[in-house]
């Protein structure tokens, strides 16, 4: 028994039918990937959710740090990255760190040349205690910095013995 056009055209219906919404789905989350910015802690849904109020104790800075004296004074904020979803959390630092004047200026010689000022990516209560500070980002300075466990970027003042530092890690 020879099927008729007819019915062959409603066996393949459903068919293109999944074709059509796989291709959809497809299409959406190119769409979706393509729009996802290059900064991890400005991906989707994820934010800086402010845990604590301004803090001035050093030691959990420099516990996620190397090459910090202890006489260093510090301003930062801290909280969790996301959207609030339960699950496991990134945690996020955000400092002004002041050191003395040899130590700001030895760190200002691996910054040579790296490029014009720019605005750091932290909370505006800290933005606020920068007092218009001009700080250049200084990726030398970051990995010097690092303790191979957190994610860090780290701006220096050309001026003031100030280093604005950004954390981010697992506890």
């Amino acid at each position: 028994m020879e099927k008729s056009s007819d019915d062959r055209a409603d066996v393949s219906t459903p068919g293109r039918a999944r074709r059509g919404v796989l291709i959809a789905a497809v299409l959406g989350l190119t769409a979706c990937l393509s729009d996802r910015p290059d900064d991890p802690e400005e991906s989707a849904g994820a934010q800086k959710i402010l845990e604590k109020s301004a803090q001035t104790d050093t030691a959990p800075v420099l516990s996620r740090t190397r090459g910090i004296s202890e006489d260093a004074t510090m301003l930062w904020f801290s909280g969790t990255m996301g959207s609030g979803v339960p699950g496991p959390s990134t945690y996020w630092i955000d400092a002004r760190i002041e050191v003395d004047d040899a130590q700001a200026q030895q760190w200002r010689s691996l910054c040579d040349g790296v490029g014009e000022p720019s605005v750091p990516g932290i909370v505006p209560e800290l933005a606020d205690a920068l007092d218009g500070e001009q700080l250049t980002e200084c990726p030398a300075l970051a990995a010097e910095l690092g303790d191979g466990r957190w994610e860090q970027r780290a701006w220096i003042s050309a001026e003031d013995p100030v280093v604005v530092l950004t954390l981010l890690g697992d506890g």
